[in-house]
């Protein structure tokens, strides 16, 4: 005689009950109470309500480079960590509720975005930087013979530029 289809539910359960406290989480769901931009870590709130995680990297790397995508998450939105190896003092965001910046970066090359616009780079020049120095180069020129240039004109272009671009 066998035992039914309840008995073997409950058992299930019961050991998967048991077994989730003895296996480490390998993932958590917790809210962001601070982010350090300048090391790319953030300090989360487990939503279980467990111990605080400090210095969570933003991105999975194994060294402290700057090089590569990061994503810099909204102070109070919600993030899935991931814990390396098993190692609470290893973890990473793995995703993101809701972001205040994008950055991506290779050699000196840095593309971003944010609420306010688009930000490329390549070492101390930006692109916003050099439309604008262009704009005042091009206002100068005097033509002796037809139209001059719009100077007023170019600088309304030079501020619609302004709009998506961050120098």
């Amino acid at each position: 005689m066998g035992l039914g289809n309840g008995v073997h539910e409950e058992v299930d359960m019961a050991l998967r009950k048991k077994f989730s406290r003895l296996l480490p989480k390998q993932t958590i769901i917790a809210k962001v109470f601070e982010v350090d931009r300048a090391k790319l870590t953030c300090d989360v709130e487990p939503a279980d309500g467990g111990a605080p995680y400090t210095d969570v990297r933003l991105q999975s790397t194994i060294d402290d480079s700057d090089q590569g995508v990061w994503i810099i998450p909204k102070v109070g939105s919600f993030v899935t960590v991931s814990i390396v190896a098993n190692d609470e003092n290893y973890c990473y965001v793995a995703q993101y509720s809701e972001i205040d910046e994008f950055v991506y970066k290779i050699g000196d090359v840095e593309f971003s975005a944010d609420k306010d616009g688009v930000r490329i780079k390549k070492g101390n020049e930006s692109v916003m930087n050099i439309l604008s120095d262009m704009i005042d180069e091009l206002n100068k020129i005097i033509v002796v013979q037809g139209t001059t240039i719009n100077v007023a004109a170019m600088e309304v272009i030079k501020e619609r530029f302004k709009q998506p671009l961050k120098e």
